[in-house]
């Protein structure tokens, strides 16, 4: 086992920022980039601890499921949010009518990861699911000079999802560092959309299958003792005309080989 080492550009790592935010309805199946995001402050609720004791000495402690909950400040949102998920109702020719039921919604929203080697090397993208807002109270005031834009803030609760081996969640995070380019391209098209189909957002499903199913390195036997390798150029790296590198966390070596190793079956072999 390696030494313990400190202070490795890599490991000095740190999360910055918010950008590219997006609201998926729930009940339109429409969605809309939300520009204007300034914080999103996660503050999850429950996750109470209850304490048990025995003879005056604490011999055990359960923790409470806990759940998805922020706070949202931005200085503007998009028409789909005011019009289903503000409390607002569009009654039509510039009307709109308030104090109507909130409907829930999806978020995603990315978050940037940098370390010792500089700024934007890296990011993450959260997808919140089953999400409710309550807006607090906004002053108007009167101006004197330039203006000020008003910060419109919202509490976010959610609905957590149900999912085989893991607690419920309304949660989930991509992090670029630890999913192939070709993978999280991939997502991007899913959540941003393409030039011809329309951004959405994934059930939690359909996100795990994802993960779990994607087909990312393809080995064919060639039936005259060689291999062929096909996968994007970050997983699969040609040493030589006949010898490449396939560096996937699928791939692992078998005990006392070093040049012998298996692929789960998220991989293919032909």
């Amino acid at each position: 086992m390696a030494r313990i080492k400190w202070n490795a550009p890599e490991d000095r790592r740190y999360e910055y920022g918010i950008d590219q935010g997006v609201v998926y309805s729930k009940t339109a199946g429409r969605s809309a980039a939300w520009n204007g995001i300034k914080s999103v402050t996660q503050a999850p609720v429950g996750a109470d601890v209850t304490s048990f004791y025995l003879d005056g000495e604490k011999f055990n402690q359960m923790i409470a499921t806990e759940e998805y909950a922020a706070t949202l400040v931005a200085f503007s949102a998009p028409d789909l949010f005011f019009e289903e998920n503000d409390g607002l109702s569009y009654y039509g020719k510039g009307l709109y009518v308030d104090s109507q039921d909130r409907q829930m919604f999806d978020l995603s929203y990315r978050t940037q990861v940098g370390d010792g080697r500089g700024a934007g090397q890296s990011y993450k993208i959260h997808l919140v699911y089953n999400a409710l807002a309550a807006p607090t109270g906004r002053a108007y005031s009167s101006e004197a000079g330039a203006p000020s834009p008003i910060e419109h803030t919202w509490s976010l609760t959610t609905m957590p999802i149900r999912m085989t081996g893991k607690n419920p969640s309304a949660h989930y995070i991509i992090d670029s560092r630890r999913v192939s380019k070709y993978i999280m391209a991939q997502i991007e098209d899913i959540l941003y959309g393409t030039v011809s189909k329309n951004p959405r957002m994934p059930t939690a499903d359909e996100l795990i299958k994802f993960f779990k199913n994607a087909q990312v390195v393809t080995v064919t036997d060639n039936k005259d003792g060689t291999w062929t390798a096909q996968g994007p150029d970050d997983i699969i790296q040609f040493i030589s005309w006949t010898e490449f590198i396939i560096d996937y966390d699928l791939a692992q070596f078998l005990p006392g080989s070093d040049d012998t190793y298996t692929l789960s079956t998220s991989a293919t072999a032909e």
